[in-house]
């Protein structure tokens, strides 16, 4: 990073400091991992950006070797307004997963070496993944939530895939001191319907085996969902090699083309049996970056029988309520699209996103990612420190009324005006909310100020390929 910027973020700090969010906190887990079928060059890398959010700060970064399974910690300085990004040697982080069960449909639960990576930092930062294999032209990064946000019911739609390796789920139990196990249980659904249901127990000590999820399928028109189920707070990681929006042929007469996606979702809300909110919660997306949402309803116990709805407005339209189902088969889909707004008065929904590069009209697609899609009480104020490569990157930002005003919004201590951008105004009920995409260039940290609230993505296309995107949510508030 230049001098010039150097100085920006040390005026920006005296200002306003930086808003910290939920997502960013001292203490993290977190996995690197790809499916033996998936193709890896002596080119593949595996780093993490330690952003600090108020001061410089030292950070641990613990995890077992590939080699010989010794445990290895590593001390790093990290610095205020800098680009920490730290390379950790992929033979020895990386998780190989291997894809077995019982044809046709292969579930496999299996206990394999200790793959967490675990960071531990003096004060508070945000922690962004990245995996990229240049000469296989395949990555991705991913926000690591801190482990504040460790959750113990996870419902997770899973992709469609060009392959039948349709994806893993690695459980990461949070470290611990004792040698208490941690209960998980994996219920599958197939199309809505009960396929598995089993119960492990593992270890969490560092060191100790941990548990993955392969979803295999020869099915092309079946839809899988996963629950988790826990008895103790964990972390999850879901992987897709072969991710692909669906199996329909593109512009040329081609299927389209798959992209890994890695990402870390985030737990359901807990939410008593027939409890309504006072405000509604709210989502809003727009389809310059999507194909479809995945809903999933607050978490009210198993024997509650409530009905969960969600109310979808598509293109400013009336909105029409939607039954959001506990087996997680629940999607919104963007196909032709502009926005796609939602309420619901009966508890908060978590929502997480397909993310697809398009072009030509949506006619091909160019790479997918995969991002958690906070309400718009989770939105965040202030300033949020991002990371981006050279080039080919965008931010995706939506702001509420108060933040819709250009001239309250810099980037890097410049007015968005001096950027190339879109804006994008999308009204729901009473409220209204803008969207700007904004192209940037320069590797490294960035920041982004605005006072009103505002949630932001990153997302870069032709990463390693022409068919790669990459793309995180810089940071989130979960109340």
């Amino acid at each position: 990073m230049t001098s010039n910027y150097m100085f920006i973020f040390f005026l920006l700090n005296l200002l306003l400091p930086c808003t910290a969010s939920s997502s960013d906190g001292t203490d993290f887990v977190f996995s690197f991992n790809q499916d033996l079928g998936g193709r890896l060059s002596p080119a593949l890398t595996t780093t993490i950006m330690i952003i600090p959010i108020q001061n410089d700060t030292t950070c641990s970064i613990t995890y077992v070797q590939n080699s010989d399974n010794k445990i290895v910690t590593l001390q790093k300085n990290v610095f205020y307004g800098k680009t920490n990004e730290i390379t950790l040697d992929s033979q020895e982080v990386l998780a190989k997963i291997h894809y077995m069960g019982d044809y046709p449909y292969l579930f496999s639960i299996v206990a394999i070496q200790d793959k967490r990576i675990f960071v531990s930092c003096k004060s508070e930062v945000k922690l962004v993944g990245r995996i990229f294999d240049p000469l296989n032209g395949w990555g991705d990064f991913f926000i690591v939530p801190s482990i504040k946000l460790a959750g113990t019911h996870y419902l997770l739609a899973v992709p469609t895939s060009t392959f039948a390796e349709l994806g893993h789920v690695m459980v990461l139990p949070l470290r611990d001191t004792d040698e208490d196990d941690v209960k998980v249980t994996y219920v599958v659904y197939s199309n809505g319907n009960w396929y598995l249901n089993q119960t492990h127990y593992y270890n969490t000590l560092i060191g100790q085996h941990q548990p993955f999820l392969t979803i295999y399928s020869i099915e092309n028109d079946v839809k899988y969902t996963v629950e988790i189920i826990t008895n103790r707070p964990v972390m999850l990681s879901f992987t897709s090699t072969y991710a692909v929006s669906s199996l329909e042929e593109d512009g040329n007469g081609y299927v389209k083309t798959h992209d890994y996606i890695t990402y870390m979702p985030m737990p359901r809300v807990s939410s008593d049996c027939n409890q309504h909110l006072l405000e509604p919660s709210a989502h809003v997306m727009a389809e310059n970056f999507t194909t479809r949402l995945y809903a999933a309803p607050p978490n009210s116990g198993y024997n509650c029988q409530e009905k969960y709805e969600l109310t979808v407005y598509k293109d400013s339209k009336a909105g029409k309520n939607e039954t959001i189902y506990n087996d997680g088969t629940s999607t919104i889909e963007f196909k032709g699209l502009a926005k796609v707004s939602t309420t619901s008065n009966q508890g908060v929904m978590t929502l997480h996103r397909l993310g697809t590069i398009f072009r030509n009209n949506g006619f091909y697609e160019e790479g997918h990612f995969t991002t958690y899609v906070p309400n718009t009480s989770e939105w965040v104020t202030g300033i949020t420190q991002f990371y981006i490569l050279p080039k080919n990157c965008f931010i995706e930002v939506y702001t509420d009324g108060a933040g819709s005003d250009m001239d309250s919004i810099t980037i890097d201590g410049k007015n968005l005006n001096t950027f190339s951008f879109s804006k994008n105004v999308i009204k729901l009920l009473n409220n209204e909310y803008t969207q700007f995409i904004v192209n940037l260039n320069g590797y490294g940290l960035h920041s982004f100020e605005l006072e009103g609230k505002y949630v932001m993505y990153v997302v870069c296309t032709n990463v390693n390929s022409a068919t790669n995107a990459a793309g995180y949510l810089a940071g989130f508030v979960r109340h």
